[in-house]
């Protein structure tokens, strides 16, 4: 006795909505996978912009601080050029770590000092504020200054005046001065790399006895040609050394402070 088989098949309108819906099920797993994948490309890129445009910004703070402490810059005109660029306002834009650095001089907490040739601008800024800019991200630091102190060396310099070719005299070490020049025996122009306020600051000198014989070395501040008014200037300051037997001389050790 033979057993009738019977098989289920089923209609083609039924295979076609569940062949669509599996399609539409792996579309969506696609679609959800490729969002994922593109959000997590754009935080990477955005923390990326980030990061880079901190870095920047530090860059900036650390550029103008070592301009502030080291340097001291007569004004915030000056400071900029020392920067190769320019002075706005109170603010001032240059190029730092691959991008560009905004820094901002405040004189309180939320005043911008906005007078870029002032030369008491050190007793006057208290923070600055420097935005980093990379692409299309921004970041900022704001960093506190110390106030100037007066009484601390505004320029000095220690050089050889036996040492001058061409006029110019080797330096052993210095600060804020940027050359020290041979005009004649026994006297020197001080130049100084960023000008002071003004030219009403004391300048003091010394200089090493002539030779063996102990003759001694006196060093002052050098008058104008043919004139008693000081040679000084917010940019300079002329001395002589002389000896008590070779007259005006060189010598080689010569030491020059200036405050204000």
């Amino acid at each position: 006795m033979k057993t009738a088989r019977f098989s289920k098949v089923l209609p083609k309108g039924s295979v076609l909505v569940f062949s669509l819906l599996i399609l539409s099920i792996l579309l969506v797993t696609s679609l959800t996978i490729l969002s994922t994948a593109l959000l997590d490309r754009k935080a990477s890129l955005s923390t990326g912009s980030s990061a880079r445009s901190f870095q920047v910004a530090d860059s900036g703070v650390e550029e103008v601080l070592y301009q502030i402490y080291k340097v001291s810059p007569g004004s915030l005109d000056a400071l900029a050029g020392n920067l190769g660029t320019s002075c706005s306002a109170g603010t001032i834009t240059f190029n730092a770590a691959g991008g560009t650095a905004k820094v901002a001089f405040y004189e309180d907490e939320t005043t911008v000092f906005t007078d870029c040739t002032a030369t008491n601008w050190r007793d006057r800024v208290v923070k600055i504020k420097s935005e980093g800019i990379a692409g299309s991200t921004a970041r900022a630091v704001e960093v506190a200054v110390a106030q100037a102190t007066d009484g601390q060396a505004k320029a000095w310099v220690n050089f050889d005046g036996t040492s001058c070719p061409g006029g110019m005299c080797s330096i052993r070490a210095s600060y804020n001065v940027s050359s020290v020049e041979r005009t004649a025996a026994g006297r020197y122009k001080i130049n100084f790399q960023s000008n002071l306020s003004d030219s009403d600051f004391a300048a003091f000198a010394t200089c090493s006895r002539k030779n063996l014989n102990n003759y001694g070395c006196i060093a002052s501040v050098d008058n104008e040609t043919g004139s008693d008014t000081p040679d000084v200037d917010a940019s300079y300051v002329k001395i002589y050394t002389n000896s008590d037997f070779y007259g005006t001389s060189d010598h080689r050790l010569v030491s020059v402070s200036v405050y204000r």
